[in-house]
């Protein structure tokens, strides 16, 4: 039963994802930025739901972004990157996906707003998402650390 469900959830998860989002994919992992920074953006995200519709404010999205990816000199263009695939529209009762999707007599009352559903489903794809590796990456190595340490 549990495998399923897990096979069933993957599975909407790659198909739901699919499309531009690979190409974010590919320049997070070009970026070198840490998968672990995301997973506890997600779980510090959905311990912050209150409401049915999991929704929290851009501007809190933005600060709590930042507050995990500090060290990362890239963070803002991931950002930027990746804020189009977890924004969603609020109106009153409704949560609309696109701009376009609003009706024209509810559109001055649109809320731009992030989903935490949409970015946690954006990051179980990032951890499952192939990736094709040209050269082995030693997390380990620092360029800035080894230029330290062996000068005099």
């Amino acid at each position: 039963m549990r495998s399923e469900l897990v096979d069933n959830y993957f599975a909407e998860v790659m198909k739901s994802t699919g499309g531009g989002s690979s190409q974010v994919f590919k320049e997070i992992y070009k970026n070198i930025m840490d998968n672990r920074i995301f997973n506890n953006l997600k779980q510090q995200l959905n311990e912050m739901i209150e409401d049915e519709k999991s929704l929290i404010s851009v501007d809190e999205f933005r600060k709590m972004f930042f507050t995990f990816f500090k060290g990362e000199y890239k963070a803002m263009m991931i950002y930027e990157k990746v804020l189009p695939f977890v924004t969603v529209w609020n109106v009153g009762e409704n949560v609309y996906d696109a701009e376009s999707q609003i009706p024209e007599s509810e559109t001055p009352e649109a809320e731009r707003m992030v989903s935490v559903q949409k970015l946690t489903i954006f990051i179980d794809s990032f951890n499952f998402f192939p990736v094709k590796v040209d050269k082995i990456h030693f997390k380990n190595t620092s360029q800035e650390m080894t230029h330290v340490m062996t000068s005099n």
